[in-house]
């Protein structure tokens, strides 16, 4: 893989830590301008979860929402695949669903997501799913448009299930991988960031569109009734790369990741 991205989630005090991934790959979509290639992977963070803040704390790789679980936990986010435009050669962002397991000092680091950006300056997109720190690549035909529902499903003592399907007609797909469940920490929904697999600095954003997510929720309640805490994603020298706006709508389940300046 020639890209990573990492879970380098400041002030939720998450390390990084690199996993070996497999990868199962189909061609490209001829009708999409994303090109299918598989070029980034993702790396499994431990950690702890933060106390909730009334504005949303900089993190140098994550924006969206986090919330703390325990017991059984299921996880769900909806959004559309955003559009990107590749003014620079190598960027990457995952938007997607998240969630963090196990004992804190060993958590172990589980995803759905679609990983979008720009390879040698032509967009890409790629599926990744990460169960128990071990990832799975996957290229299915994307669009931007195309809307995505991510589901984790946690059941310590049981399974726990990872799935990522798109709904769009022309190009359903389901995807799921499964593994040993855990003890939930942290449930999160948002954008997470990309590093070069061999240098291990983080890549910036690509120029991407506005992405919403929606029916966001825990255990079947909006993650708004869980005091749950906002991040922007910010560079080293605190310059915005990317907003995360206020959660919305009737049951405080909705907001939006916006590209900074």
């Amino acid at each position: 893989m020639k890209f990573r991205t990492p879970a380098i989630v400041g002030a939720l005090a998450l390390g990084l830590i690199g996993t070996a991934s497999s990868s199962a790959r189909t061609g490209p979509d001829p009708g999409s301008h994303l090109v299918s290639r598989a070029v980034f992977a993702l790396a499994a963070p431990h950690g702890a979860h933060a106390q909730r803040e009334t504005q949303p704390l900089p993190n140098p790789a994550f924006a969206g929402y986090s919330t703390a679980g325990s017991g059984v936990t299921v996880m769900v986010a909806r959004f559309k695949v955003p559009g990107v435009a590749c003014s620079k050669p190598e960027t990457a962002i995952g938007p997607g669903a998240f969630l963090l397991t196990g004992p804190r000092d060993r958590v172990s680091f589980n995803a759905a997501n679609i990983i979008v950006g720009c390879y040698r300056g032509t967009a890409t997109a790629q599926e990744a799913i990460d169960v128990d720190g071990v990832e799975s690549d996957y290229v299915r035909p994307v669009q931007p448009g195309d809307t995505i529902v991510a589901r984790l499903t946690d059941t310590p003592g049981g399974q726990i299930v990872v799935q990522l399907r798109n709904l769009n007609p022309r190009r359903r797909f389901a995807l799921r991988r499964t593994g040993r469940g855990s003890t939930p920490q942290s449930e999160l929904a948002g954008d997470w960031a990309s590093i070069d697999a061999k240098s291990q600095s983080q890549l910036p954003p690509p120029d991407f569109e506005p992405t919403t997510f929606r029916g966001v929720s825990v255990d079947g309640h909006p993650i708004g009734s869980l005091s749950p805490t906002g991040y922007n994603m910010a560079s080293s020298s605190q310059a915005l790369q990317i907003a995360t706006s206020p959660l919305r709508g009737p049951a405080q389940d909705t907001f939006t990741c916006t590209r900074g300046a």
